[in-house]
């Protein structure tokens, strides 16, 4: 199946303006488009064929390796994606512009060439419509947000989907169809947009409390005596977020011990007695101070429970919708 004149251009085009490579996809559309008005065609043998879709291989891996080589990680992909109709745009010229609109199978395949008597060997096929796809493929490799991308992936779509339509459908109900069709994708795809947060959230969640701290709170080993550097930890614990810069709390503690032995702190007291709570979620651990200031502090617990890393001398946890126990070492 051919794809009808000029949709090959206007892909190439909507390409090119997507992922900010007009500069080649210009003359790459208006090449593919002259074709028509051309007459001489070129007679390709299936030989010829065969070396211009290896060159097309050549473009494809060696723009994946050039990427790689010179590119930062999490950008290579996109690019890659981005680079596929220049990969495989010399076999699209070949197509247009041989003498035939259909290139044979063996072409493509290494096994096939191997078998040339097989009967899918020899059969042929028009590659537009896979151009036109890996075109749409290309244009959706990027990482902004573009309010005209759906649109017009639509109206392309559209356009193929409408020069292809049944006989027995007017072209009035055909158009009908194709933007009930549209307007139920985009539903679909602010859907899977809400679904894709809700699943990040939920495996961020759940790698945080798979791979959060662990260290044992009723003890602490000191390195009181020991030779070395102490290896420290650049991962992000806890958010403190003080009312003002003047009030940054020194401290967090989140355990207390008050036995020494063996290098090593214990704590004596493990009994731990509800806080008193009022109705507006406020938890009193002690008598106010008259010196005070509101610091919100952001961390994970695992499912829900563990100790709380608190600044020394914190009177009073706001906004406090679970139960609060503490021991008279003051451990929350």
């Amino acid at each position: 199946m051919k794809t009808p004149r000029y949709l090959l251009g206007a892909a190439l085009l909507f390409w090119g303006w997507q992922v900010g490579l007009l500069f080649w996809a210009v003359p790459m559309a208006l090449l593919l488009e002259a074709a028509p008005f051309v007459k001489a065609r070129w007679e390709f043998s299936t030989a010829d064929l065969k070396r211009i879709w290896n060159l097309c291989a050549v473009l494809f891996f060696g723009a994946g390796f050039f990427l790689y080589t010179s590119e930062e990680l999490g950008s290579v992909a996109l690019k890659f994606v981005q680079w596929l109709p220049l990969s495989f745009y010399a076999m699209m010229l070949a197509q247009v512009y041989g003498s035939s609109d259909k290139i044979p199978l063996t072409v493509f395949s290494w096994f096939l060439r191997r078998k040339p008597d097989a009967a899918l060997a020899k059969k042929s096929l028009n590659i537009s419509y896979l151009y036109f796809g890996i075109v749409l493929l290309a244009a959706s490799g990027t990482t902004g947000s573009s309010q005209w991308f759906y649109p017009g992936v639509v109206v392309l779509i559209g356009f193929a989907l409408l020069a292809n339509r049944p006989a027995r459908f007017p072209q009035p109900f055909w158009l009908v169809l194709i933007m009930v069709v549209a307007y139920a994708g985009h539903l679909g795809h602010e859907q899977l947009r809400i679904l894709h947060g809700n699943v990040e959230g939920t495996l961020a969640r759940w790698l945080v409390s798979m791979f959060s701290r662990n260290h044992n709170l009723d003890e602490s080993r000191t390195a009181i005596g020991r030779v070395g550097r102490v290896r420290l930890s650049g991962n992000i614990v806890y958010r403190v977020q003080p009312e003002s810069p003047q009030s940054v709390p020194g401290r967090l503690r989140d355990a207390s011990f008050d036995i020494y032995g063996g290098g090593v702190w214990r704590g004596s007291s493990d009994e731990f007695a509800q806080a008193f709570s009022d109705t507006n979620d406020v938890v009193a651990l002690d008598s106010p101070r008259k010196l005070n200031f509101n610091t919100r502090i952001a961390g994970y617990l695992r499912r829900g429970r563990g100790r709380l890393a608190l600044p020394q001398g914190t009177y009073e946890v706001g906004d406090f919708l679970g139960i609060l126990k503490t021991n008279r070492l003051g451990v929350a």
